[in-house]
């Protein structure tokens, strides 16, 4: 089985939700069995990588300066990489009139095309119908949800399977939490919150920092690591360094191939993303649940479907701040709610998430869309 999988824009100060679905499908399909090749487009930088064994070659864009003819050379170079592979798949939305015709000359290659929804946002150009049903030969979404919503809003017959990010559960896996915060030079005696993401308005970071400066009222040792992934809006990036020098319980984490002590040394792992601010299935999430670590989420996209109220971690209608702040204290006050959650946490990912999973259920939809 050789296998392309192609993914999106990947900028190396900071790596995407969207890019590291691509990357770890690719990983966890080779590890099932498959070649695959890793191509990503529109990069900020090109040329061949090689991470944890994986072939990845990024071709650049200028992404501001870009014409329609720069588009369509992107395209062309593209069709030129697919004669070794017998399946195309896209691990993005790749719809509508621009990539039509890339995905007409792999059609006409004979090659087997496989088109992934991360987000969504699902596609209205009217050329949508046409690519389903002659360009693809098969769709996957990220969760129940999107394939409800595809079907509801699409009256799509097209075949549709439901595949999840997946992580490493070797990489992200419970540690000796209190060796983990030693290492970090963290201090032992307080709970540690955690939290990841782009330093957007969307992520509400200001508004996590506000409810946990009010329990700090009651519980005085309470610190916030506040993840960064080495982007954002200028505004909001000053806003949250600058509350950071004003209060004393925040700790800033750049871009670290370290993230996964982290959610270990983390009590509890919240997101408070918006719901267009965030892919269908937050990584973050599942990989914080491998680590043992409890998840406080807003029900927003497919959070649902990973976090299980009461049973892992913390289901919250969305902007509930108030809810979110009282949940946080509950765990606080019972250690032996936190044991409880972490195990389940860790027994779902492997289940659901893992590499292994996800590996060969991806492999047999190649298999099945190649021998069709």
């Amino acid at each position: 089985m050789e296998a392309l999988i192609i993914g999106p824009i990947l900028n190396p100060s900071a790596v995407s939700g969207e890019f590291n679905t691509a990357l770890n499908w690719a990983k966890a399909v080779r590890l099932a069995g498959a070649h695959v090749k890793v191509l990503c487009l529109g990069s900020m930088c090109s040329g061949y990588y090689r991470i944890d064994g994986l072939n990845i070659e990024c071709i650049s864009m200028k992404q501001r300066t870009a014409t329609l003819m720069d588009f369509f050379k992107l395209q062309k170079e593209v069709v030129e990489r697919i004669r070794d592979f017998n399946v195309v798949h896209f691990a993005m939305n790749a719809d509508g009139i621009s990539f039509t015709p890339m995905l007409s000359l792999l059609k006409l290659a004979g090659r087997k095309i496989i088109n992934s929804y991360l987000l969504r946002n699902l596609p209205l150009e009217i050329y949508t119908f046409f690519n389903k049903i002659v360009l693809f030969d098969l769709l996957t979404v990220t969760s129940k949800r999107l394939s409800y919503l595809f079907v509801r809003e699409y009256k799509n017959r097209t075949k549709i399977e439901v595949i999840p990010p997946c992580v490493d559960t070797n990489f992200f896996k419970p540690r000796d939490k209190f060796v983990i915060q030693e290492k970090l030079n963290l201090p032992r005696d307080s709970f540690l919150i955690l939290t990841l993401g782009h330093f957007r308005s969307g992520r509400r970071i200001s508004s996590l920092i506000k409810i946990v400066d009010e329990l700090r009222e009651e519980y005085k040792n309470i610190v916030l690591m506040v993840g960064w992934t080495g982007y954002g809006d200028v505004d909001n990036i000053n806003e949250i360094f600058s509350l950071r020098e004003k209060k004393g319980f925040i700790k800033i984490i750049p871009p670290t191939s370290n993230i996964n002590l982290y959610y270990n040394a983390a009590d509890v792992y919240v997101l408070t993303a918006k719901s267009d601010s965030i892919i269908e299935v937050p990584i973050s999430i599942i990989e914080a649940l491998s680590s043992g670590t409890p998840v406080i989420a807003f029900d927003v996209n497919a959070v649902s479907e990973i976090i299980k109220n009461g049973f892992n971690g913390y289901l919250i209608e969305d902007g509930n701040f108030r809810e979110m702040k009282l949940k946080i204290a509950s765990l606080i006050d019972d250690p032996n709610l936190l044991k409880y959650f972490s195990v389940n946490a860790r027994n779902i990912t492997l289940n659901n998430f893992s590499y292994k999973v996800i590996g060969r259920k991806l492999y047999d939809i190649y298999k099945s869309v190649v021998t069709y």
